[in-house]
């Protein structure tokens, strides 16, 4: 399916809209947080919190890590890889730009390349 420009900002802008999504990117911005403790902060379903987790994970604002508790569990967790959202209206319509927040392995990268 290809989808053009006004139809991803639509999509975005939609998401961004909603209360539960803006509530994961918000709470997840300092540490990351399971679907658990996910579901509590937004006070919805499981369901509407891994819907809203996988419509932000498809357009690259959380991600999915990995925990691992003192028992040596592994738990998922998602924390928000966006740091800023902006819309902007232009002569010739909406643009959008995402700030991403720097990834672990962006900080990898950026390492190994200054040695």
């Amino acid at each position: 399916m290809v989808v053009n420009e006004d139809e991803q900002i639509a999509t975005l802008a939609g998401l961004i809209e909603g209360d539960c999504a803006r509530t994961i990117l918000v709470a997840t911005r300092e540490a990351p947080m399971s679907v658990t403790e996910l579901e509590a902060a937004c006070d919805v379903s499981e369901a509407t919190v891994r819907r809203r987790l996988d419509d932000l994970a498809e357009h690259g604002l959380v991600e999915e890590t990995v925990r691992i508790d003192d028992a040596g569990h592994h738990r998922h967790a998602y924390r928000a890889i966006v740091e800023q959202v902006t819309f902007d209206l232009e002569a010739d319509g909406v643009s959008v730009e995402v700030a991403r927040a720097e990834t672990m392995a962006d900080r990898f990268t950026r390492f190994v390349r200054e040695m």
